[in-house]
């Protein structure tokens, strides 16, 4: 297995941030990173890890909402879909 280590930017706030630049060096496995680069259309290196970091971060956020089944009260009688029309 090919590991190659480099300089990547991270931006976990997909630019929303200006601050939350940090260069590092990482060790990624070659292979994989080549197989997320071709599958996602990534031309960088950097673009594939920020983009998964992305994927990574917002999967794990939604995976916190699943928390949350069974704890919240609702009016079964409210009628949802009335919201919806258009007046």
């Amino acid at each position: 297995m090919s590991v190659a280590s480099f300089n990547v930017c991270f931006d976990l706030h997909n630019g929303l941030c200006e601050r939350s630049h940090m260069a590092t060096n990482i060790e990624l496995n070659e292979k994989l990173l080549a197989r997320a680069m071709k599958l996602g259309g990534m031309r960088t290196k950097k673009a594939a890890v920020n983009e998964a970091l992305a994927e990574y971060v917002q999967r794990r956020e939604q995976l916190k909402i699943t928390e949350l089944f069974g704890k919240i009260e609702y009016d079964e009688s409210h009628d949802y879909k009335a919201q919806r029309k258009v007046l």
